[in-house]
């Protein structure tokens, strides 16, 4: 009788036994949920920089050869000095020019280009005006071909 108590109890401690086959897998820990993501809040723009333009009635711009815009106004102060016919323009621009030059065309009434004149103005400093006087030896319309600040 012991034998068979002793059998049992070792058939039973081995029935406990868990072989390879039947060995529980281990559970994977539970898989964090995602804390969702902040969505990016768009920053306004800041309002854009108002262009500056110089005050009073007339003033037309053209680009100059970096598309910056130089202001320019007839004027019917100042000489014809030489030249029978002229065209004077009081200029300026927002960042200054150490050198303004302008090129403009002479067209007649049939619309010819009969003719061409330039002028510069040296030291314009920021916003300060200055005057261009362009000439003519005949009368007819001027065409600002060119405009470079320097």
């Amino acid at each position: 009788m012991l034998r068979f108590t002793v059998s049992l109890i070792i058939l039973g401690l081995v029935g406990c036994a868990t072989s390879p086959d039947t060995a529980s897998i281990p559970t994977p820990p539970p898989t964090p949920t995602p804390t969702p993501t902040p969505q990016a809040v768009a920053t306004p723009e800041p309002p854009p920089t108002p262009v500056w333009k110089p005050t009073g009635d007339g003033w037309r711009s053209q680009s100059d050869q970096d598309g910056r815009p130089v202001y320019f106004r007839k004027i019917t102060t100042g000489d014809c000095g030489i030249y029978d016919y002229c065209l004077n323009y009081e200029v300026t621009t927002e960042q200054g020019c150490s050198t303004l030059y302008v090129q403009a065309s002479l067209t007649n009434e049939a619309g010819q280009n009969v003719d061409w004149t330039n002028d510069t103005v040296q030291g314009l400093r920021p916003k300060e005006t200055g005057v261009i006087s362009l000439g003519a030896t005949e009368s007819g319309s001027f065409r600002l071909d060119e405009v470079n600040c320097r």
